[in-house]
């Protein structure tokens, strides 16, 4: 028997924040994550990001940590610098090429390694950061902008308001939005307002109510929605995904009145349409246009005179 401690199982979360994976969350268990556009890597982006290259970049379990090295062409970026290889903390935002997608990574411990017989006369490893929570809380991960965060205590706030855990710098957010807590082995979601200004899949949210996956939290008339992934995952959406009206607010989607192109044709503008003739045809004076006329008119008179004098 060893007197080794076991290691930790260390589940690894890549969660895209920009790029054509955004808002999706892959897990990974192993040791070695590698990354590209070749559909052999643990990772794997489309063939058409021609910017990342085919075996981009691997991560790689050392003792607790991560070290990221990079393979590519264009090069890997963690906090907006190019590195080579770095060892990885919890939150560093990862970006594969210059202005590439964009992913953020979050460790978490899962069940430590080794056979059953073994576990109880092993001694505990050490934590790995983030710290666990509490046996019977989770914790909520909340993708914001470029930024991963997350909680550990049974109630988040967000909101408008510097007292909020997570704060919503624009225009239309309340003070105090709405709030997500943990009960019951689920996580839900409250809206703080006291109007109902938060919707929960379009409609408003009078009391506290269960999230499930691929709920969609919208936030008054600031069109900032939020989408939830499951196992305590808040995801923003692109503001430029639909979402739907708010009571009382005009649609997101549709065009105001006044925003819409008027295409009316009055009965006078089409007259003046057909007055209009070329540059080039309104030099001529009126008097040549009657004495062309007046001469058609006598050559046709000519013409039909002789046809009879001839039959």
């Amino acid at each position: 028997m060893s007197d080794q401690p076991a290691s930790p199982e260390i589940i690894i979360q890549l969660v895209h924040i920009e790029g054509p994976l955004k808002g999706k969350i892959h897990e990974f268990h192993q040791s070695r994550i590698t990354i590209g556009r070749n559909p052999g890597c643990s990772l794997v982006f489309p063939p058409e990001e021609k910017a990342i290259s085919r075996n981009h970049a691997e991560m790689r379990r050392d003792g607790n940590r991560f070290k990221l090295i990079d393979h590519s062409t264009n090069g890997t970026f963690v906090g907006g610098r190019r590195i080579s290889e770095v060892y990885l903390r919890d939150g560093d935002v990862i970006t594969f090429s210059e202005n590439g997608p964009k992913i953020s990574f979050i460790t978490c411990v899962g069940s430590e390694s080794g056979d059953d017989d073994s576990k109880e006369s092993q001694p505990q490893a050490a934590p790995v950061s983030p710290p666990v929570p509490p046996v019977g809380q989770s914790v909520l991960t909340v993708q914001y902008r470029a930024n991963i965060r997350t909680y550990h205590q049974n109630r988040v706030s967000f909101g408008s308001d510097p007292s909020c855990e997570l704060i919503l710098d624009l225009p239309g957010i309340a003070p105090r939005q709405f709030e997500v807590s943990q009960g019951q082995g689920h996580f839900w979601v409250k809206d703080l307002t006291g109007e109902a200004l938060t919707l929960l899949n379009g409609k408003p949210l009078t009391g506290a109510s269960i999230l499930k996956v691929n709920d969609i939290i919208q936030l008054g008339s600031s069109g900032m929605t939020f989408l939830y992934a499951g196992k305590g995952k808040l995801l923003e959406r692109q503001r430029s995904e639909p979402v739907e009206a708010i009571p009382g607010h005009p649609s997101v989607t549709e065009p105001r009145a006044e925003e819409r192109p008027d295409f009316k044709v009055t009965a006078d503008s089409f007259k003046a349409s057909l007055r209009q003739r070329p540059a080039g045809l309104r030099r001529i004076p009126m008097w040549i246009w009657v004495a062309a006329g007046s001469a058609a008119v006598a050559a046709v008179i000519v013409f039909m005179v002789m046809r009879w004098a001839a039959g």
